[in-house]
């Protein structure tokens, strides 16, 4: 939960860029406080923007341009003086000021103290060519801002003297469906589509897994609250949420046709979804512990499940008929993808190996070993010529992710990652990026390696356990330990 608001200072002539703007942060699920909604008539509006930025403003956005240059007088004037007599007060290395541009103009020489000025505080240019890009960072530091405090409220609220537990929040029925967060979909290269929490559970990942059906229109997610949520992605709203599992869910899966959702659950059981209709259609069983992942096989006529019992099992998801028990691995199975073909099925194991199957047959065909860790994800590329695997190394110099050649199980090239584990990963469509999520998600090339920009960071979004690109490649799901889903154009 983020605490305090972002107030916009501005002036009436930039009123419509402000309008974006604040759709944009609201969007990002960032609370925006701003004169034309939070003041009412027969309030002292002098008191009540003093307490707006002195109080609660945990981000102060100075928005400026050559028609608020031209302005003699302005109210902004004076929300400029009470913002820098509270910069004044904070750390210089403490983010609170951000200056906007609307237009090419120039920032005001205004002295903030130490021989400092406004112009020299970074600012973000809302306009030309790279506008999409500053968008997208001014919306991260925001988040990083009030998540930081967010942090530190929670942390202040844990230590003793300790509390009394709040009441547990009214379950909302399945059936009444929550205002969305958001409207459309925004623009901007990175622009967070929507957000949604689910649990109240601190100590454990609320939102362990995310996954899109193959038509794009449905996004389902699942976590510690023992329920999948479907949403639009569209609008962002909810369209059903499934129940029946009596553990936390570890993965989703649709196949390929939206004929099955699969869900796996600390319960030991997968459970098979009609999602279109949100009606339970079998509960397989078989695993003797928790099962952490599915996958459905491209035509999905084979469903596989992995599990802490250390096996990997293969369904018929029409009859729920076992087809085979996979056994090999030594310790915890804690990912699974088939390759495009359907001819590979990769499983990965927190006994450091990633080992490749025949389906057809159970039969293993190879075992790829270089990482010293935990294996925690495998996933092919579109084309099938790539694998990727990557999890937690003992050695901190040793690479995350390493990419394979499937069809020969010879090694091809590693990537560094910038996290401390590598939780997921998934290839876009069109294989030209591959994501890995760690505190953030890392966009790599996987042709040289190279990361390519990256997404979020520990602040805003924590630990980030599952990654997913819609078929088009249009836009990225992750989910995390903040209990929150974000959606990235």
């Amino acid at each position: 939960m983020l605490v305090g608001h972002a107030f916009i200072s501005y002036v009436r002539e930039d009123s419509q860029h402000v309008d974006r703007l604040q759709r944009t942060l609201e969007a990002a699920g960032i609370p925006v406080w701003r004169d034309t909604a939070d003041l009412w008539p027969g309030e002292d509006w002098r008191v009540k923007i003093r307490c707006a930025i002195t109080d609660r403003a945990l981000a102060f956005i100075a928005c400026f341009s050559q028609a608020s240059l031209a302005r003699d007088k302005s109210y902004q004037n004076e929300e400029l003086v009470l913002a820098i007599e509270q910069l004044r007060l904070r750390r210089p290395d403490d983010p609170w000021l951000i200056p906007v541009r609307f237009d090419e103009c120039d920032i005001p020489d205004r002295d903030i103290g130490a021989g400092r000025m406004i112009a020299s505080i970074q600012r973000a240019d809302l306009f030309g060519e790279r506008s999409d890009e500053s968008v997208a960072r001014l919306v991260a530091i925001v988040l990083k801002i009030l998540g930081g405090r967010s942090d530190a409220a929670a942390r202040a609220a844990t230590e003793p003297p300790a509390a009394a537990s709040p009441a547990p929040a009214p379950v909302m029925p399945s059936t009444q469906r929550p205002t969305p967060r958001t409207g459309t979909l925004p623009t901007g290269p990175q622009a967070v589509v929507t957000t949604f929490k689910h649990g109240r559970r601190r100590s454990k990942p609320t939102v362990a897994a995310v996954a899109f059906s193959a038509d794009g229109h449905l996004l389902a997610s699942a976590g510690s609250d023992m329920k999948v949520q479907l949403w639009s992605p569209a609008t962002g709203m909810r369209v059903r949420t499934l129940s029946g599992h009596a553990g936390e869910i570890r993965a989703v899966a649709f196949s390929p046709s939206k004929r099955f959702l699969a869900s796996a659950s600390a319960d030991t059981t997968v459970r098979l979804w009609n999602p279109v209709t949100g009606k339970h259609v079998r509960t397989l069983t078989g695993h003797a512990d928790e099962v952490r992942a599915v996958a459905f096989s491209l035509g999905g006529h084979l469903l596989a499940s992995a599990s802490n019992d250390t096996t990997v099992r293969l369904w018929n998801p029409v009859n729920g008929e076992p087809a085979h028990t996979l056994v090999g691995h030594t310790d915890f199975v804690r990912a699974v993808a088939f390759s495009p073909g359907g001819r590979l099925l990769a499983s990965a194991s927190n006994d450091g190996t990633v080992w490749l199957w025949d389906p057809a047959s159970g039969e293993p065909k190879s075992t790829l070993r270089g990482h010293t860790g935990h294996v925690l994800a495998v996933a092919f590329s579109s084309d099938g010529h790539l694998l990727a695997s990557a999890g937690l190394e003992i050695n901190n110099d040793e690479p995350r992710v390493r990419l394979w050649d499937p069809g020969t199980g010879q090694p091809v090239r590693t990537l560094a990652g910038a996290h401390p584990a590598v939780t997921a990963l998934a290839f876009s469509p069109d294989g030209h990026l591959l994501a890995s999520s760690g505190y953030s998600v890392h966009l790599s090339d996987p042709d040289t390696g190279y990361d390519v920009r990256t997404l979020g960071d520990r602040y805003s979004c924590g630990w980030i356990w599952s990654v997913a690109f819609s078929r088009d490649g249009q836009l990225l799901a992750t989910c995390g330990d903040r209990g929150m889903v974000w959606l990235w154009r």
